[in-house]
């Protein structure tokens, strides 16, 4: 059951369809404010762990981030944090 109050954790998943650089982009077009130094921990940590928090928001943020980043194809879920 969804808590609409409740935070919520946007993962990305490890991608080989996209270079490094491309996810990067997305993760800064995407999530307001994101850096470049930011974008690129984030996807470090899920080429090298096999995912990585993006971030933690309430769950119509988090599940519209998730959305927009599975638009541009990359590999993303939200889940309970």
């Amino acid at each position: 059951k969804v808590d609409p109050g409740k935070p919520y954790k946007v993962l990305l998943f490890d991608d080989k369809d996209h270079s490094k650089d491309y996810v990067v982009k997305v993760l800064m077009k995407v999530i307001p404010g994101m850096s470049m130094v930011e974008a690129t921990t984030i996807m470090e940590t899920a080429h090298s762990t096999g995912s990585a928090v993006v971030g933690v928001w309430i769950f119509e943020v988090a599940e519209m981030y998730c959305d927009l980043l599975r638009n541009a194809g990359l590999v993303s879920d939200i889940r309970a944090d």
